[in-house]
């Protein structure tokens, strides 16, 4: 699987938004990296991303309403839609002792991916 890659094109111009989402693909890439290597580093990073989203989603959510963007509910479902699978695959993953599949990890990287090149780019204007 290829790593996500960064690009300016993604940038919102938003310091704190930018830092974490460079910081969401830095996550996704070090479990592409290591998925057939470290399984117990596989289980920890893949916390760390359910927690960290949690922690950018709050922030993101909280920055959009403070500009009265009219896209934050559906912006939200989106999160809550990712959080979802997430902790999903964190209880296979680190409570049933499954391995991260391709499958999951390739819907992790699309995600973040197509999330902050899409819905993401949407809210610019209000930044």
């Amino acid at each position: 699987m290829n790593f996500i890659k960064w690009t300016p094109e993604l940038s919102l111009d938003h310091t704190l938004i930018d830092e974490q989402h460079q910081n969401l693909f830095k996550i996704v890439n070090q479990l592409i990296e290591n998925i057939n290597i470290d399984q117990e580093f596989i289980k920890k990073t893949l916390i760390d991303l359910k927690k960290y989203s949690e922690q950018h989603f709050e922030e993101e959510e909280a920055i959009l309403a403070e500009r009265n963007y009219p896209g934050l509910e559906d912006h939200k479902f989106e999160h809550r839609f990712f959080i979802r699978r997430i902790t999903r695959f964190c209880k296979e993953v680190v409570e049933e002792n499954q391995e991260l599949s391709e499958k999951m990890l390739e819907f992790l990287a699309d995600w973040v991916k197509h999330h902050t090149f899409e819905e993401d780019q949407d809210y610019k204007k209000y930044l």
